[in-house]
């Protein structure tokens, strides 16, 4: 990806599981797909909702630190990452509103789905408009080692659905090492992009439903390199865009959704 147009941008499998995806092009590496129906909303107000320095509800003494992450469902809820800031303690955390409440589903500290271990870190996160959400966490056990964790919440029990102690599906050899952030669906399966290594050192992409987890088969012509790991770029009502970390994400949205448009 560049400032050059995306050339040879194809459909593949089209439907609520196709893939959009170019022609192999030395250089570029793109890849985006549907995850289920995609539909248009329009911006209607604004208004200020939170600021950083504001201070965080039924928790006096605290104020929320720079504000990141933050995406809305279908029903206005709101989720976000930020700090929880005091004279004494900065803690990280996953934060949802409703508007004027807020809500804080998980917090550096907190016990994670993990045995013996807590959240120390979270990627930006994806909620639903069922109230589902999903992120990715760093987990410490209590001598301080690192566990990388793909993490669903429905409700206030977190689920583990991927960590980097687990087997990759399809390549028992091999062991996770690195996770994106991680998308949910209307209907509540996650999906986020994966790297591993082992004797199968490789990239791709996960989908996890409540059958179990599975790779997304990714066209033939998407060759990924064992560094490579594919992100999120865009993601709106079940619609996902993912391209390789270290490309420019805004040549990457500035290419997918002419290229998008011209095709739906």
């Amino acid at each position: 990806l560049g400032e050059a147009p995306l050339l040879g941008f194809t459909i593949l499998s089209p439907g609520p599981s196709g893939f959009f995806c170019p022609s192999p092009i030395p250089g570029r590496l793109f890849a985006a797909f549907l995850i289920g129906p995609a539909v248009a909303h329009a911006q209607s107000n604004t208004r200020l909702l939170l600021a950083s320095g504001s201070g965080v509800p039924d928790h006096p003494g605290f104020t929320f630190g720079p504000l990141s992450g933050l995406e809305m469902n279908g029903k206005r809820q709101i989720i976000f990452l930020s700090t929880l800031r005091s004279p004494r303690s900065e803690i990280r955390a996953v934060i949802e509103s409703s508007g004027v409440s807020f809500t804080v589903p998980a917090f550096q500290g907190l016990l994670s789905p993990i045995p013996k271990s807590t959240f120390d870190d979270f990627s930006a996160p994806s909620l639903n408009d069922a109230g589902v959400l999903a992120f990715t966490a760093t987990i410490k056990d209590r001598q301080g080692n690192p566990t990388y964790a793909v993490v669903r919440m429905e409700g206030p029990k977190p689920q583990a659905l991927a960590t980097t102690a687990d087997s990759v599906p399809g390549h028992p050899d091999s062991t996770f090492e690195e996770f994106s952030a991680p998308l949910i669906t209307s209907e509540g399966s996650v999906v986020f992009g994966a790297r591993w290594g082992g004797n199968e050192r490789g990239s791709g992409v996960m989908l996890w439903t409540p059958a179990g987890l599975e790779p997304v088969e990714l066209p033939a012509g998407l060759m990924l390199g064992p560094r490579d790991l594919l992100e999120p770029f865009f993601f709106s009502r079940d619609a996902a865009g993912f391209a390789r970390r270290g490309v420019s994400l805004a040549a990457a949205r500035a290419q997918f959704f002419p290229a998008a448009a011209t095709r739906t």
